[in-house]
């Protein structure tokens, strides 16, 4: 292999290294960030709904999703943002 290549398979394993110890970690997170996290996500679905001329009713629909299977999918997409 190339250097090149090696350096990305190494930063690879790094990183898979990486996730598994966060996703082990059970770190308090700031409310606040995962609240703003959330709150970001939420408007950014709902700006790129509007902009489709689809409702969130229709979309979760679409998705198979209740609201609340929705929002806690932001929650855990917040959570994993933050921790990175």
């Amino acid at each position: 292999l190339t250097s090149y290549q090696q350096m990305g398979q190494v930063m690879q394993a790094r990183d898979r290294a990486l996730d598994v110890l966060l996703e082990r970690l059970d770190l308090p997170l700031p409310e606040r960030a995962v609240a703003g996290a959330i709150d970001y996500r939420r408007h950014n679905l709902e700006h790129q709904l509007e902009a489709a001329g689809i409702t969130r009713d229709a979309y979760l629909s679409m998705e198979q999703k209740s609201e609340d299977e929705l929002e806690a999918e932001f929650a855990t997409d917040a959570e994993k943002s933050i921790k990175g």
